[in-house]
């Protein structure tokens, strides 16, 4: 699996790491730097080392970038898997983290858990 990372979700990038030792896979790491990111030459080299998937850390530049990122994951035939629900509705295959608008909907209603 190929991790896209960069600045803002180095500090994911341990427990990306530690998951998959948990399970015994591989991960090519691909550091973007200094935007705009190249991520057409990211992907050739994610598909070039024959990554079966991508993992698409939480970074505020890959969720402004989404659109055109979801593309060329399309383009190369790459299934990702991201941290936020809006790449799946523009069009990604699948999300692993909280409902950030539910989660602040709750807080606003007074309905979130109390911690005890």
């Amino acid at each position: 699996m190929a991790v896209l990372w960069d600045a803002f979700s180095a500090d994911q990038l341990p427990v990306a790491e530690a998951a998959a030792r948990g399970i015994g896979a591989q991960l090519q790491l691909i550091k973007l730097r200094h935007p705009p990111y190249d991520y057409a030459s990211a992907l050739s080299a994610a598909a070039a080392g024959r990554v079966k998937a991508v993992l698409l850390l939480m970074s505020p530049v890959f969720f402004r970038e989404r659109g055109p990122l979801l593309k060329l994951l399309a383009a190369h035939r790459l299934p990702a898997i991201f941290g936020q629900r809006e790449f799946v509705e523009a069009g990604g295959l699948i999300t692993y983290g909280a409902n950030i608008t539910d989660l602040k909907r709750r807080i606003a209603c007074g309905s979130y858990p109390e911690r005890k």
